[in-house]
């Protein structure tokens, strides 16, 4: 062991800093404190003895109910119907599913699972003029 004692440094007072300087957060004692709040066991609340009754009628809100969640979709592999709803948003005239499987037959280029690659799919009608 060495001769030397090791001491602590003495806390550097607040108004010491620059103004440009972002205060210091203070840490928690123990990162385990939210940890044994989190895993700590929850009674059963009153809403979850009513789980067991009988279903009950939705009631109305004044406010909107959420849109149902849209399935994600890849712009290089789009089925025909997902190519024709993105076309319908987007207000092209050639958003119906007939005229999509005309220009597939007519020479579109087409996935070998049979998918639509979007950027591919506009190239072509570019082309087309």
């Amino acid at each position: 062991m060495s001769a030397t004692k090791r001491t602590r440094a003495a806390p550097i007072p607040a108004n010491s800093f620059s103004a440009s300087t972002p205060p210091r957060r203070k840490l928690r004692a123990s990162s385990d404190q939210g940890r044994a709040h989190r895993d700590r066991a929850r009674p059963p609340t009153a809403s979850r003895a009513h789980d067991d009754a009988a279903p009950q009628a939705p009631t109305q809100t004044s406010e909107p109910s959420e849109p149902a969640p849209v399935a994600r979709v890849s712009p290089a592999a789009l089925r025909i119907e997902d190519l024709v709803r993105l076309l319908r948003a987007v207000g092209s005239a050639r958003a119906e599913e007939h005229l999509v499987r005309a220009d597939l037959d007519a020479g579109a280029p087409v996935n070998a699972d049979g998918t639509i690659n979007l950027m591919h799919y506009a190239a072509w009608q570019e082309r087309l003029g």
